[in-house]
């Protein structure tokens, strides 16, 4: 969007003589190509050394391409959703004091949108009564986690915690996902469990009677996330028990203390607090999904190619190495790249469509999210994993986490803002589950 141009004085070189183009390339995106002369280099590098800085080439490079990039964005009436985005290969821009620097952005504008009427929007809220019942079974399973565990040579039964290995191999065996020391506790009856995030049916059958050491083969359907990594969608899992344990389930005294409760009451309030904090954060996020999916339904969002296209070559980056890691040929992995890629044009265009909604309606309201909601939200994660907020912090900030929180921040903000406004219908937790499962089989 157009700004009031600064004093050049105040700058290291005069914008003015940077060099321009914008071209418009679809319905949504402009091309911003950006030349900065010979001499503006020079000029900018002497100040720099006059000034008694010392800085690298890279970030002479970065400084140059901001100056660049703000001055073309300064001289454009453009309102983007996306933002600039680098066209082409960044690693290939280079500062030079005889030549000039070349470099192109990408950057679309925001398209005229009408919003559905928000109060005609229907959704569901599940709803959990918190009842005795529900806290008689959580202190049970706190009972069992806090019990000590106690070396068991035996065969495999229900009721131990057991250390895995596990392979998970497409049925041809031509590529695997290996996985180590994975703990599991064998439920009772048909129960299913959930292992690495794949649910196993029955899983007490298959491993009760097993001895340590013991191979144990099942046919698998493979979830989503994980079919597009072996190439498949149903597989070969291969479990190894590697040590197992019984378990003495602890006593409500020992939980109290363990809790620093007063007593078994207080305990069963903080047990009851806990759980109405679960059941309010997957109610509000089964709403918030149900109305973003709703507006992106009702509304034509155009999508920059360029946005949809890198999420589906980062897709393809991933799975062309595990593949190649695993064996399998280039014509193997291009065959199999090209059959995924109608699939995952469609979860990319959904994925970007949805962040437009999300960002297009959060502008609209001006609606903003700071850094200390994102520190409280990096708080409870570090209460969840029973660390130091600044030990999650750094970890979040090295896996690249920051960006993603604080758009999890602006989703929830968004959805807050429009809530009121939405006809909402109350709906039990175990009907919600029930009918939400019928529909995924």
């Amino acid at each position: 969007m157009t700004t009031d141009q600064p004093p050049h004085d105040d700058l290291p070189i005069d914008l003015s003589e940077i060099i321009i183009e914008c071209t418009s390339v679809d319905e949504v995106d402009h091309r911003l190509d950006i030349e900065i002369p010979a001499k503006l280099i020079k000029r900018f590098q002497k100040k720099i050394k006059k000034a008694g800085q010392q800085v690298d080439s890279e970030q002479i490079l970065s400084a140059l391409v901001k100056l660049g990039l703000d001055e073309a964005l300064r001289n454009q009436d453009f309102n983007p959703v996306w933002g600039p985005r680098p066209f082409g290969d960044p690693s290939t821009w280079r500062v030079s004091k005889d030549k000039p620097l070349q470099f192109t952005f990408m950057i679309d504008d925001r398209p005229d949108v009408t919003w559905p009427p928000f109060e005609q929007i229907e959704i569901t809220r599940p709803v959990l009564e918190i009842d005795d019942q529900l806290i008689n079974a959580e202190l049970e399973q706190q009972k069992i986690v806090e019990g000590p565990r106690i070396p068991w040579d035996g065969p495999i039964k229900p009721g131990l915690e057991i250390l895995l290995d596990l392979r998970l191999t497409g049925l041809d065996e031509d590529q695997a996902l290996n996985i180590k020391d994975v703990t599991v506790m064998v439920p009772d009856g048909d129960e299913e469990a959930v292992i690495a995030g794949m649910p196993v049916p029955e899983f007490a059958k298959l491993v009760e009677g097993a001895a340590t050491d013991e191979e144990i083969v099942v046919d698998l359907a493979v979830p989503d996330e994980l079919a597009g990594e072996l190439g498949r969608d149903t597989a070969v899992l291969t479990l190894m028990v590697r040590k197992a344990w019984s378990i003495e389930p602890a006593t409500i005294e020992q939980l109290v203390e363990t809790y620093g409760s007063r007593n078994e009451q207080v305990l069963r309030q903080q047990i009851r607090l806990s759980l109405k904090a679960k059941a309010d954060q997957d109610q509000q996020q089964i709403m918030l999904s149900q109305f973003f999916e709703m507006v992106s339904e009702r509304v034509n969002i155009p999508v920059p190619n360029q946005v949809v296209d890198h999420i589906i070559q980062q897709r393809a980056e991933a799975t062309r190495q595990h593949l190649t890691k695993e064996g399998q040929s280039e014509q193997e992995i291009d065959d199999y790249l090209k059959k995924q890629h109608p699939e995952w044009f469609e979860q990319a265009l959904h994925q970007t469509r949805s962040r437009g909604v999300v960002n297009m309606l959060a502008r609209q309201e001006q609606i903003k999210v700071t850094e200390s909601e994102v520190q409280n939200v990096l708080n409870a994660m570090a209460i969840n994993r029973g660390i130091r907020p600044e030990q999650m912090r750094r970890e979040a900030i090295e896996k690249d986490m920051l960006s993603g929180l604080s758009f999890r921040c602006l989703q929830i903000k968004t959805f807050e803002h429009f809530q009121p406004q939405l006809t909402i219908t109350d709906m039990p937790a175990d009907e919600w589950a029930a009918e939400h499962q019928v529909d995924q089989d």
